[in-house]
This record gives C-alpha cells, structure tokens and sequence, in this order.
C-alpha cells in the first residue's frame, strides 16, 4: 500500500494504540484519536476490538461520555479521574480509599447504592459464614491475601495478648472463609468449525480433539486462497491471526485483502473493513476461517463493498 496516503492497516494501528496506552495511561477514545492521526470513528473501532481481545481494559466510569481505555496494571491511574463521579459516588469512593474495606450492612442506604456503581474502585466480596452470608467491599487495588488476612482479624478479633501468642505459631490456611464476587462467571461451549471431522470422531466412538495447527498455517491457508483463486499478490502483511494487502484477481480487479483468524465475526470486524475500503477507495474481499454472528448476518447488507469468502 502507498504509505504516503491515508490508508489505514489494522496490524499497524492497534500496536500503536496499545503503545499509547502504556506511555499515557488511562485515555479516552478522542484523544487516542487526536493522538495518532486517526478517524475517531475508527479508533472507537479499533479500541472496542482490542477490548474484546482483552489486550486493554476500559472503566465502568464514564469521562465525557465515554470509558477509560487503559493496560492492565493501569488500574489505580484510573482513580486520578474520579472528578467525574457524581456527588454521592465520589463520597462511597472516599469512604473505601480510606477504610479499604467496608460491610455492606453497615452503611447507610444510599452509600451502599453507589458502592455498587463504582465498580472501578469496589469489589463485591461475599462472606459465607455459619450463621449466615455477609457482603464486604474492598478497594480494587487489594490483593486476594491481603483481604483474606484482614478480614479474618475483622470476623475474629482476639485480645492483643492471644495474638502476640498466635503469632509465633504457623498461621493455617483460612478453611472456613469462601471468597466469590457477585457476579457468577458462564462457561462458553465453544463449537468446532469443522464440524464433518468431529461427527466422524464421534462415530467411531472417540471424543473429538482438537486439531493442533502448527505456526503460521493460517498464513498457509490464505496463500492456499490466494493461489487456487489465480490472484496476484500486489503487497501483503501477515502476523499468523491477520493478514491484509492488496490483490488482483484476473476478469474481476484490485481488492484489499483483509484475512482473519477467529471463528466468529461480528459487526466490528465488518465496520472495520468496510472503513478501510473508504480510505482505500477499494472494495474489500474479507477472507475468514469463521461465521458471523446474528448480529453481523444481519446488518451485512449495508456493506455493499465487502465481499465475504470462508476460508
């Protein structure tokens, strides 16, 4: 591609917006825009999908309308913002800065509404018990061991002269103490793309295991396309998940070629090509080794310039 003009590749943008991140700290999508050069459509684009690849986090706190993009680690920048709380919010933050951890029961009403809407800066903890379950919150930036350890000495206090003698003796593990946060995590069945070798597995009487691909196949697999297709590669960058470039296919013209590895697209991915064949005023052949989802077969119409090709 011309790099004297405006194009944008997505292998070069996204490292470049993670390279931001980690110099600046938490930043919104505008001035990541500003930053880089970029179209603010399309660096909204690009943050949400480096999201959902989990290479960045973003806050639950909104910073004029939209959330703070930062790396993991980053997470106690994100208190440098708390300005933008509102009122009652900011009050429930300075309270669990301070006291570290708080007892849900404890606290007045409406302190306990905005501990649940600062979720950046609270972390639910339930506590079950004999007599019961108890809700603590404690501050993001405290550790696992360091919650156990002083939520013990809160549920068990001991006279000063017990634990001076406790203290010489090996501490045991805590048994008794059951840590979960309110929020149960799902397990995501994930079905094989190749679904003809998986039923003749199964017909055999064997479980199903997955195809183990050496380095670099799915390369392969787009050079394979790219031959059988009789198309001339007129430049190209791959990384083993993406490839992009610039192709012809004979009786048909130029494409950019844009190669994913994932094995399901969403209307991300289809709003991200498509903003590359405007910059590059090119229609754009999307190559993928997976399927849309609901959401992308439905709105796929409205991209009139992409063609899509299962690999």
């Amino acid at each position: 591609m011309d790099t004297n003009s405006f194009n944008v590749n997505v292998l070069k943008e996204k490292p470049r917006i993670v390279n931001l991140l980690n110099i600046r700290g938490p930043s919104v999508a505008p001035a990541v825009s500003k930053e880089l050069g970029l179209n603010s459509f399309l660096a909204s684009a690009l943050l949400s999908e480096l999201l959902h690849e989990k290479l960045i986090k973003a806050s639950n706190m909104k910073v004029g309308g939209g959330p703070l993009y930062y790396i993991l680690g980053q997470e106690a920048l994100v208190e440098n913002f708390i300005q933008y709380l509102p009122g009652k919010e900011r009050e429930a933050f300075k309270m669990i800065k301070g006291e570290e951890i708080l007892e849900d029961s404890k606290q007045e009403p409406a302190i306990r509404v905005a501990l649940r809407a600062i979720k950046d800066f609270a972390i639910p903890m339930k506590i079950h018990l004999d007599d019961g379950e108890r809700i603590f919150w404690k501050l993001h930036t405290i550790g696992k061991e360091e919650f156990e350890k002083r939520i013990n000495f809160i549920l068990n206090p001991r006279p000063q002269e017990v634990q001076k003698e406790e203290a010489k003796k090996p501490k045991p593990l805590l048994e008794t103490l059951k840590q979960e946060t309110m929020e149960e995590s799902k397990e995501v069945e994930e079905k094989p793309l190749r679904e003809d070798r998986e039923s003749k597995t199964e017909k055999a009487g064997k479980k199903p295991k997955r195809e183990k691909k050496s380095k670099g196949s799915f390369d392969f697999e787009v050079d394979c396309w790219i031959r059988e297709n009789g198309a001339t590669v007129i430049e190209m960058s791959k990384d083993g998940k993406n490839a992009m470039g610039k192709i012809s296919i004979p009786e048909k013209g130029d494409y950019v070629l844009i190669a994913r590895n994932k094995k399901t697209l969403d209307e991300l991915d289809l709003i991200i090509a498509n903003q590359i064949g405007l910059h590059e005023k090119m229609p754009i052949l999307l190559l993928a080794n997976g399927k849309l989802n609901k959401k992308a077969e439905e709105v796929f119409s409205l991209f009139r310039g992409i063609t899509l090709h299962r690999l």
